[in-house]
Formats: C-alpha cells, structure tokens, sequence
C-alpha cells in the first residue's frame, strides 16, 4: 500500500470517530489541499504567485493541558495537483494564536513532520517575530537533513502568553516559511504541528484545584 492510499485510508478511519462538532474542515490552493478539525484552526489565503502561497493562520487553544502537555493544532498538507501546477514554498505570513487554556504559556512550538519532504527555510524565517517570546532557535533534533538552512523544528521561549492573551507571530516582521520537495514521491503531503508549553506556577495550581475537587469528591 502506498503511502498516500494508507494516510487517506487513515483519515477515513479517523472521520468515522470524529464527533460532528469536530469535523474536519479543509482549504485547497496552489495546488495543495489544507485539513485541520473544525473549531479549533483557519487559513486565510492571501496571495498564491507561480511557485508560493502566502497564508494566515488563526488558532484557538482551548483544552487545558493534561498530564503536563496541551493537545497540539495540527494542519495536515496535501498535494492534490500535479507537480507543474503545486506551489514548492507556503509562506506563513502571520497568525492569530488565542490562549484559552486557564493557563499560562512560557514557550510554543512549530514542528513540521514528514519523511523529509517539507522543512523551514531558516534564512528566509530568520526574522519571524515571535513576540511575547524573546528567544527562538530552529532545530533539526532527528537529523532529518544535517544542513543548517533547513530544520523541522521552531522554539519560541523567555516569554508568556498569560491566559484569554493572543499572540500574533510574524505580524511585526518577518515570514516563517515551508519549502517542498515534490520530486521524490507525488502526491508528498506533510503536517504542521502547533503546540503550546504551560507555564509551571499555573499548571501547579490547576493540579492542586483538580486535587482538592478530588479529596471532596472523595
């Protein structure tokens, strides 16, 4: 079975056990196809050029974290056009991140996952401001490609995003961009995750009230 007709076979199954609140909701251009749950993502499409896309994201956190960890916003890419016809650069202009979680955030994380197709270009994402935080680094912690202009991950820390606070990374300056390559197996597809990190002084205190209501439950 190939990949893609296992990921499409996956993302049936998964359709099946997805409540209908959740459905999964999707946006094509330049030649790719966007899907993410519905409610909790949007993609707004600005400007799609000969070989790029330039795109806006907007995104709501709104589960508290368990066992130390937020659920993640994951955007799922697929290629749906033949290779002439798909856009090898999706530049992330700028996006929309509300925190809703109850708790505050000292870090948020960019991660891009494939089999090496799709990476952050790191000179061209150089500048993507990512105000609250003062310090980002783009990583390749599974030696994906050993170069140091591509990575497949972006860490944002020395900062906080306090709860029902929004944050907006790239609106200041600066771009975070993808690049594919669409040589090795068509369609490629690829996935963007998002996820936030809690901040310990708050997540001691949501573990505290959740042992309190535990002991007068008890």
């Amino acid at each position: 079975m190939s990949r893609a007709v296992f990921k499409g076979a996956l993302v049936a199954l998964l359709l099946l056990s997805v409540p209908a609140a959740l459905a999964r909701a999707s946006i094509e251009f330049g030649g790719w196809r966007a899907n993410w749950l519905n409610g909790t993502i949007s993609i707004r499409v600005d400007q799609v050029g000969p070989d790029f896309a330039k795109i806006e994201v907007f995104k709501d956190f709104t589960e508290p974290p368990v066992g130390g960890l937020f659920p993640p916003r994951i955007i799922d890419f697929v290629q749906i056009a033949p290779d002439p016809n798909t856009v090898k650069r999706i530049i992330i202009l700028d996006e929309t991140i509300t925190n809703l979680t109850g708790v505050g955030w000292t870090d948020y994380h960019w991660s891009v996952i494939d089999d090496g197709e799709a990476w952050f270009n790191v000179p061209l994402s150089a500048t993507f401001d990512v105000t609250p935080f003062k310090t980002k680094k783009f990583s390749d912690p599974r030696n994906v490609f050993n170069d140091p202009n591509k990575a497949t991950d972006l860490n944002a820390f020395d900062g906080l995003v306090p709860h029902q606070d929004t944050f907006f990374p790239g609106l200041a300056a600066g771009d975070l961009v993808i690049d594919v390559n669409l040589a090795p197996q068509a369609p490629v597809s690829f996935t963007f995750k998002q996820f936030p990190t809690p901040e310990p002084s708050s997540l001691m205190l949501l573990s505290l009230g959740a042992l309190v209501g535990w002991r007068r439950r008890g």
